[in-house]
């Protein structure tokens, strides 16, 4: 259940922010994609979208450190 509504958050999350992004008008970055111009501010949403999933993968990280044993537990039969 854990792993099901964390993964619908983080889809909803990384739409809002792609939406709220790709609405805008993006004028600093125009010399820093290669292509079309035209879909500058879609382009850019994406790739702070895909960022802050990244960011999210590696605040999860951390916790999977902490609570999984590094060591192998040997079974006695």
């Amino acid at each position: 259940m854990e792993s099901s509504l964390g993964a619908s958050f983080g889809m909803a999350i990384s739409a809002a922010v792609f939406t709220g992004l790709s609405s805008g008008q993006v004028e600093f970055i125009k010399g820093m994609f290669w292509g079309r111009a035209d879909n500058i501010s879609v382009r850019y949403s994406a790739a702070v979208a895909l960022l802050f999933n990244l960011f999210m993968v590696l605040i999860a990280f951390i916790p999977i450190l902490m609570t999984v044993p590094m060591a192998k537990s040997e079974m006695k039969k």
